[in-house]
């Protein structure tokens, strides 16, 4: 159902509610919102937590919104919440019924929560400010008593929708100067104070605190690379397969949400290089065999990109990709869901080709500064497509897994 009717709700809530699932909908709001806070005359951004806002949304307003913003999936949505769902309990006979909110593991809960929560957004929606919603986590940009304002109207109409915003647990973003006359304010919240906040996966704040941030989680990342190695020794293959398609594409997120960091991404480096690279080839690698390495596999390589290098070009590509939604999120004007999904489309298409033709150089330079005998093999593998077999998840069941000879091997 989601597969046929969720486009339809991806244009109804545009903008306004981005947990339709509106492609780089989070990525567009991290942008949009740290644009909105650089500017001069927004002194603050609100990050409002509800208390367990999927269990607590009115299901049956839910239920009507989808009827007037989702026809086409509405009676499935009836359907299947006509009844009450129970819930029973593991080593207990009590049980409970399910009367509010929507089911966990339910797959169009996401997409039933957007629908319940569209008109209240709209309700909130002001000239006076800018703000942002994906799923339950709402926020608001702009000066500090508009953003007050926004939060009363927010208490006000929220529970009519089963959405109960607890202050206590919700954080102020404030520039320098401004927090004692935030303290003031919002003195009678208990909401905490700060001159920086994650946000969605990004930082919002001064430079010196995105920085701090990206250090932490390289530190993280670094103590999972160690980790890697340990599995890399006993099981080379199937380390690899979890780097390059699961690992990596952590940091390539923060990446593309924070710019400016790439010498914090340097411990992560040499990380890779110095432990988890020796363990998948079972030896010592030179210091000139490193950029072949971080090529992907159809160019001889092992397909680990290089975080320090990919920084730059990570954070650009997203920012241009996101245009259109970003500037709809700060103007409040109404998205063409259609452009942006073609726009940014056309963006990650331009962007690997651009960064395909810089591999195929930088390899076509790597093999041509090799000794004839290493330069003609790679040559051949490249020639042929000999290494497309590394970008096979190594499954038991299609004979797909190598031992630690055959995998160091094969490479």
């Amino acid at each position: 159902m989601a597969l046929i009717t969720a486009e339809d709700l991806k244009e109804e809530c545009g903008s306004e509610q981005l947990s339709a699932g509106i492609k780089s909908g989070i990525e567009g709001a991290i942008h949009a919102i740290e644009s909105l806070f650089e500017e001069d005359e927004n002194e603050c951004l609100l990050l409002v937590d509800a208390s367990n806002a999927f269990n607590a949304m009115s299901r049956p307003l839910a239920l009507w919104n989808a009827r007037i913003y989702w026809p086409r999936c509405a009676r499935f949505l009836f359907n299947t919440y006509r009844g009450f769902p129970v819930m029973i309990f593991r080593q207990s006979k009590a049980i409970i019924l399910s009367q509010e909110g929507t089911t966990q593991g339910d797959p169009l809960g996401m997409l039933m929560y957007a629908v319940g929560t569209l008109p209240l957004i709209r309700r909130l929606k002001s000239d006076q400010y800018t703000q942002n919603w994906y799923a339950d986590d709402s926020a608001c940009c702009g000066k500090l008593r508009h953003a007050r304002e926004w939060f009363d109207l927010l208490r006000q109409h929220g529970p009519k929708w089963g959405y109960f915003p607890e202050p206590e647990k919700s954080f102020l973003v404030v520039k320098p100067g401004l927090k004692e006359e935030a303290k003031a304010i919002f003195q009678d919240l208990n909401a905490g104070i700060v001159r920086a906040k994650r946000f969605l996966g990004g930082m919002i704040g001064p430079a010196s605190d995105k920085k701090s941030y990206v250090k932490e989680k390289v530190e993280k990342w670094v103590g999972y690379v160690k980790k890697f190695t340990l599995a890399a020794k006993k099981s080379p293959q199937a380390a690899h397969a979890a780097f390059t398609k699961s690992l990596q594409c952590e940091w390539a997120f923060v990446q593309r949400a924070i710019q400016g960091c790439e010498e914090e991404y340097l411990p992560l480096r040499d990380a890779i290089r110095s432990q988890f690279m020796p363990a998948l080839m079972g030896q010592e690698i030179h210091e000139d065999e490193y950029s072949l390495l971080e090529l992907p596999a159809r160019l001889g390589g092992l397909a680990i990109q290089n975080p320090v290098d990919t920084q730059a070009p990570n954070f650009q590509t997203s920012k241009r990709a996101v245009e259109l939604l970003a500037q709809s999120i700060i103007s409040g004007a109404p998205l063409d869901y259609a452009e942006h999904w073609e726009h940014a489309t056309q963006v990650i298409v331009e962007e690997r080709k651009r960064r395909s033709e810089l591999e195929c150089q930088r390899s076509k330079e790597i093999i041509d500064s090799l000794q004839p005998n290493r330069k003609r093999v790679l040559q051949r593998i490249v020639d042929a497509s000999a290494s497309q077999w590394l970008t096979v998840l190594p499954k038991s069941a299609d004979s797909f897994d190598l031992s630690v000879t055959q995998f160091q091997d094969a490479l």
